[in-house]
C-alpha cells in the first residue's frame, strides 16, 4: 500500500503560510484531539463505574 506523506513544508508552500504557522496549527489540532479522546475515555470509564457492570 502506497502512502502519501504531506509535510508542513508542503502545506506551507501550497497555502502561502509559514512552516512555523502550519506546524503550530497542527500541534493545536493534535492537542485538541488528545483532549477529546481523553474526555471520551473518561466518560466511558464513568459509565462503567455508575452502571454497575
Amino acid at each position: 500500500m502506497k502512502r502519501n506523506i504531506v509535510t508542513a513544508q508542503d502545506v506551507a508552500e501550497a497555502t502561502g503560510q509559514s512552516i512555523e504557522s502550519v506546524a503550530r496549527d497542527w500541534h493545536d489540532i493534535a492537542t485538541d484531539q488528545s483532549e477529546i479522546e481523553a474526555e471520551g475515555s473518561s466518560s466511558d470509564e464513568r459509565h462503567r463505574i455508575t452502571s454497575g457492570d
